[in-house]
């Protein structure tokens, strides 16, 4: 028999009380919460590091705690919040630190810290392991199923949390899925990357770089559409990480299409960056680090939930019995199309619909489960939402607090039966209280 051959049943079979599919914000906040509180809880993870987005996407940016309010209480707090103070005594946060409105972090300090704080939880981290599919028992999932280096494994336990961003396990135990808008029409993901050596004190003001990318997109040496506005964010004295480009008609559950968007995207980066050495001052001995890991995909699945948390909640300031968070982010919903009028709407409702200082909408458990599935939730940007709802909600904090609420909400289910809506939703919002989160 070839030693090398594998088989289509699994080599093994793990057993756990929680297992959490998907090592980003929302993972980490789910495997943290789910272990503190007693559960046996395993993390996947498909890469070599935690962070998703904010690490191997490299889009190392905490969106804000409060964004109407830049010096006003921070609305996400408990374990969102004890990342950034672990951050700061890292010395892993840049420019104002804690106190920025977008807080700014070096993201290889930031892989350490995550690693240290899930396994001083107790929680079981794999990585290099890709989920494939589930097997099911009636509307409970009996079984998951991965593949590594060593083959097809089996996962069992008792609850299951979907923290992978496109819904993967959700959608495999048969949830009923949202994506895009009735066209089919989908954000576009972005490709990142680090210029390193950039000479700051001959570079003066970095708007001059925005300019710069405004001019050559003007000038027909930029090829990336001229829809975005070119963000780079300044980190240590000599490096910026530029969140640049849209990639268009990318179907980001599709591997040809992901595979075609890293490699249109790293194009794109380095022909930036020739332009900027050969146009801006201070960037005549910069290099490019670094590329993502990851593409920064912004939309893919959607779990049809026990409640659809919709726009209008944003707008009118809603709260539900069951909100396990708050928050007030902007409709962030970028421009699927490069037209004219695509941008015009995506401006106007960042812009331009924001609500006020002190408004904010509650999360509650419902958009969190998915509808038919027993003993599966969802955190992150594959939760229970419309499209412009989507647009807030998805940012890195607000998906760390949506983890925390699903692990302490699977903790509590072990203890009073396994099923996650038979968890007290009192109990679990004064849980949630204890442990830091801010739901008033």
């Amino acid at each position: 028999m070839n030693p090398y051959s594998r088989p289509f049943e699994p080599v093994a079979e793990h057993e756990c009380d929680v297992l959490v599919i998907g090592g980003g914000s929302a993972g980490i906040g789910a495997a943290i919460s789910a272990a503190r509180h007693g559960a046996r809880t395993v993390l996947i993870e498909t890469t070599c590091a935690l962070g998703g987005n904010g690490t191997s996407g490299l889009v190392p940016a905490l969106a804000p705690y409060n964004y109407n309010q830049r010096d006003g209480q921070p609305y996400l707090r408990g374990t969102a919040w004890e990342v950034l103070e672990r951050l700061h005594r890292a010395e892993g946060l840049y420019g104002l630190g804690m106190n920025a409105w977008w807080k700014l972090f070096d993201k290889e300090i930031a892989k350490r810290v995550f690693e240290e704080m899930v396994l001083e939880a107790g929680v079981h981290v794999r990585y290099f392991t890709f989920f494939h599919t589930v097997e099911m028992s009636g509307s409970k999932v009996s079984r998951a199923l991965t593949v590594s280096k060593a083959g097809i494994e089996a996962w069992k336990a008792k609850l299951y949390i979907d923290a992978s961003g496109d819904g993967d396990l959700a959608a495999a135990a048969g949830a009923s899925v949202m994506m895009g808008d009735a066209a089919d029409d989908r954000m576009p993901p972005t490709y990142c990357f680090t210029v390193m050596n950039v000479n700051r004190k001959q570079l003066g003001d970095p708007r001059k770089v925005n300019l710069a990318m405004k001019r050559g997109k003007e000038q027909g040496r930029l090829c990336n559409p001229n829809d975005h506005r070119g963000e780079k964010d300044i980190f240590g004295p000599d490096a910026m990480v530029f969140n640049y480009n849209h990639i268009y008609e990318c179907d980001c559950l599709n591997a040809d299409d992901l595979t075609r968007g890293v490699i249109e995207g790293r194009q794109i980066a380095f022909e930036l960056l020739d332009y900027l050495k050969d146009t801006v001052p201070g960037f005549e001995q910069s290099n490019m680090a670094t590329t993502a890991v990851l593409l920064g995909v912004r939309e893919t699945r959607r779990i049809e939930g026990d409640y659809v948390l919709k726009a209008d909640a944003y707008f009118d300031s809603h709260r539900h019995d069951d909100d396990i968070a708050v928050y007030d982010y902007a409709l962030d919903l970028h421009a699927a199309k490069e037209n004219g009028e695509s941008q015009h709407e995506y401006y106007e409702m960042y812009y331009d619909k924001r609500t006020g200082p002190g408004e904010f909408f509650g999360i509650p458990l419902r958009c969190l489960l998915a509808k038919g599935i027993d003993n599966v939730a969802t955190a992150g940007r594959c939760v229970s939402t419309d499209r412009p709802m989507l647009g807030s909600i998805r940012q890195l904090p607000s998906s760390i607090v949506m983890g925390q609420a699903v692990g302490t909400a699977a903790a509590l289910a072990l203890i009073n039966g396994g099923a996650y809506r038979d968890v007290d939703v009192k109990l679990l919002q004064e849980t949630l209280r204890q442990d830091g989160a801010y739901i008033p």
